[in-house]
């Protein structure tokens, strides 16, 4: 008499206490596996727990995979040498998703398994799912960057790159977000690429926070240099080869014009809401979103600028996750750790001041912290600087773009050992104070301490004024 038996969570107990079942199991496999559909892996995992079963499952693997709904994660249930003999059923069944699942179970396997079966089959995923496909699973082999050159797997897939460099180039790595510390290991793709140059890297996004250390060893790595050209390339040439070439330019000027500095001394110093700030040389260099208060009133309390303009006709830059660089910046260097031996009081007293002077004149200063204060090393003023740009020779004017705000400063500049607001993001006319407020709420908090102070004080000396006119 016929049985008819389903695939579900019973069956393993059933088969337990019933031998015949199993028997009859073993010889009608096929019929029963053609006659299921989308089952679950795990109750074929149960099944395996008999060796006969098991046994059977495995010779006829390919049909068994063709009916169940998580090729890959069964993965889990095989034995190394299993898997790398049924290699080819999970490429032909559940590639996509399958061999993703096999990957991300890395820690379950030998490192070097992995890695040998994404060399032997890397054309046959890249066929498939892309280099973001491939790339993708390099990522989950556990200890994957530890891996020598004189690796076999690694030298397999070090050709394929190498070989493939010019279609990766252009239609791949503008795609995907791409940290090339996983290709560190791989010299062929890397004198490729040398070959090409730094041009190689502009629409190719590593990392956004990609930090000046990591542009170093890559560069050193793969070009035996480190220039200002693949710096600028790898940091900040995602989107625009032009915008790159004029980071380029100003970090080369401002370098000409610091003493004994190279592109070896670059730091990067400081990243604000809209800004990324590095010393370059005897100089500061921000690349900045452009902001609505580019437009406030220029003050003494604030670090004049020694170039502060638009990037005009480029597409902005990533300076961090959603943040494009639209705003070129230039300022003399000052001493941002001022605070670091004086007392809570003392620095409170500083950052009154300068809240106190700017609220005089009647701007708001809203981001009240000690990071966004410098003390002068020189004269607060705007200093001439030639940039060559587009190998002409172009006097930057003071006057002209200056601190990029409206007016000229009526008063003598504060000289070395004053205090100044470094970053002017969050100086606002009090018209615009609620809508800074509508997006940055916690910064109410820390303004109305200073406020309360200052209508303090001011009411006070309104007092005594009274008091000494009668």
């Amino acid at each position: 008499m016929k049985k008819i038996i389903t695939l579900d969570q019973n069956l393993k107990e059933e088969l337990f206490f019933n031998k015949e079942l199993r028997q009859y199991f073993v010889q009608n496999l096929k019929e029963i596996i053609e006659n299921s559909d989308n089952y679950d892996e795990s109750i074929i995992e149960d099944l395996c727990h008999y060796t006969e079963i098991r046994k059977a499952i495995f010779e006829n693997l390919d049909l068994v995979f063709s009916k169940m709904k998580r090729v890959g994660a069964f993965a889990l249930y095989m034995e190394e040498e299993e898997i790398e003999e049924n290699i080819e059923l999970f490429f032909k069944y559940d590639i996509s998703s399958g061999i993703g699942a096999l990957f991300n179970n890395g820690g379950s396997y030998d490192s070097q398994l992995l890695l040998n079966l994404l060399a032997k089959n890397v054309q046959k995923i890249y066929d498939i799912m892309g280099f973001w496909g491939v790339y993708n699973l390099i990522r989950m082999i556990p200890d994957f960057i530890n891996f020598k050159e004189d690796n076999e797997a690694i030298k397999e897939l070090d050709i394929f790159f190498a070989n493939n460099i010019d279609i990766i180039d252009k239609e791949v790595f503008p795609c995907v977000t791409f940290d090339f510390k996983y290709f560190m290991n791989m010299n062929e793709f890397k004198k490729e690429i040398k070959k090409k140059g730094a041009d190689f890297f502009v629409g190719f996004p590593l990392n956004y926070n990609i930090s000046i250390e990591e542009c170093k060893e890559i560069a050193e790595s793969v070009f035996g240099k480190f220039t200002t050209e693949n710096f600028t390339k790898m940091k900040f040439g995602q989107n625009d080869a032009k915008q790159a070439l004029i980071y380029q330019t100003f970090i080369d000027e401002l370098l000409k014009h610091s003493e004994n500095k190279k592109i070896e001394d670059i730091e990067q110093i400081g990243k604000g809401f809209f800004s990324v700030a590095y010393r370059v040389g005897d100089f500061v260099l921000k690349f900045r979103k452009s902001t609505n208060n580019d437009t406030i009133p220029n003050h003494w309390r604030i670090l004049q600028s020694i170039v502060k303009t638009k990037i005009e006709d480029v597409e902005g830059s990533f300076l961090m996750r959603n943040i494009y660089a639209s705003c070129i910046e230039i300022q003399n260097l000052v001493d941002s750790k001022w605070f670091e031996n004086l007392s809570f009081e003392e620095i409170d007293d500083v950052l009154f001041q300068i809240y106190a002077d700017l609220r005089d004149d009647g701007l708001f200063w809203v981001d009240i912290r000690p990071g966004n204060v410098g003390k002068l090393l020189k004269t607060n003023k705007s200093n001439v600087l030639y940039v060559d740009i587009d190998k002409k020779n172009k006097e930057i004017i003071p006057d002209k773009y200056g601190n990029g705000l409206v007016g000229k400063v009526d008063r003598k500049p504060l000289e070395a050992g004053d205090y100044v607001i470094i970053d002017n993001e969050f100086i606002v006319e009090e018209k615009d104070l609620e809508t800074v407020f509508e997006s940055f709420s916690n910064l109410r908090k820390r303004m109305d301490r200073f406020e309360k102070r200052y209508l303090k004080e001011k009411e006070g000396k309104q007092k005594i004024e009274i008091n000494i006119t009668h």
